[in-house]
């Protein structure tokens, strides 16, 4: 109701709620802009397949495809050899196959394993 006093209790109330929901949207997406999101499910989309539960998800060599697409796809040997353990990570069922979030969350992990090395490279060279 407009016009209508909040009392301080309510207010910390709505703000917890609202603030655990905006956490858990940000969780959803790992930290990607809705843009991101949007631009990597459109290439999940393009080469993923069903699996016999009937849930999407891409094997190994299409995800590398997929961050090919993106320009996304680590190329220097010791990037390429953490990419390959942190997707070995996200295998759950040790089948190479992966779901969209599964795919976000290894490349939040590629992209914060960049910036960290970008980070030393730079600090080295200083």
């Amino acid at each position: 109701h407009f016009g209508k006093k909040l009392a301080y209790r309510d207010f910390c109330r709505f703000m917890q709620i609202f603030r655990q929901r905006e956490f858990e949207e940000y969780c959803k997406r790992q930290g990607f802009s809705h843009a991101e999101v949007d631009e990597i499910a459109d290439a999940f989309k393009k080469v993923a397949y069903k699996n016999l539960a009937g849930k999407k998800e891409v094997d190994a060599t299409c995800l590398v495809k997929m961050l090919q697409e993106l320009g996304r796809m680590p190329t220097e040997d010791e990037p390429l050899l953490r990419f390959l353990n942190i997707i070995k990570v996200f295998d759950k069922h040790v089948d190479g196959c992966y779901d969209f979030l599964s795919v976000l969350r290894i490349l939040r992990l590629l992209e914060s394993t960049r910036e960290l090395s970008d980070r030393h490279i730079i600090a080295k060279q200083e």
